[in-house]
């Protein structure tokens, strides 16, 4: 038994990440139906999550690339930042992880997925985020170097909190046009 789980469920999603894996290196991960993927997220760690969620809601929404600042450009020429929480039955409060204020960001666009695979999507904008990051004390997840070693930027951590749902969700009906997925997954 391994963190709670049976041996034969322990080798059944180990053969399920290798069998992921496998087909994300022959067709990638835009041809894996998104219940899939987020399956397939739930078996990796966050580093490598987050990334193949954010190109996956980046694209379904027809934003550009953009990695000078940001992660994605608009079609209206806006700067997005896309973060990605996944809740399971340990991790229950999601955290975005590198806030970086230092970057010419004009919304955040912060997708947070339930242990039930819920989807709840939320905008914030830079000055939001900004005192999102205040009020969660300015928590530094780590610095980045200048040349000679000094601190030349933070990237902070946030903490969702409850009135978010009041603040800054929106309607995530639009996502559902956008992500071949059955309606159950959307809140």
């Amino acid at each position: 038994m391994i963190f709670g789980f049976e041996d034969e469920q322990c080798e059944k999603a180990w053969e399920m990440k290798q069998e992921f894996k496998k087909y994300a290196k022959t067709d990638g991960m835009d041809y894996l139906a998104f219940d899939k993927l987020i399956l397939y997220c739930r078996l990796i760690n966050s580093q490598q999550a987050s990334p193949a969620l954010e190109d996956r809601f980046r694209k379904a929404m027809g934003w550009q690339a953009y990695h000078i600042e940001g992660d994605a450009k608009s079609q209206d020429g806006k700067i997005i930042e896309i973060k990605v929480s996944i809740l399971d039955s340990v991790n229950l409060t999601p955290n975005i992880r590198q806030v970086r204020l230092f970057e010419n960001i004009d919304s955040y666009y912060v997708f947070i997925i339930d242990k039930n695979n819920k989807l709840r999507v939320y905008k914030l904008t830079y000055r939001q985020m900004e005192h999102e990051v205040e009020l969660s004390g300015w928590s530094c997840t780590h610095p980045r170097d200048g040349k000679n070693g000094e601190l030349k930027s933070k990237e902070y951590n946030v903490t969702f909190q409850d009135n978010w749902n009041e603040l800054y969700k929106i309607d995530s009906r639009p996502f559902r046009k956008t992500i071949k997925r059955s309606v159950d997954m959307f809140v």
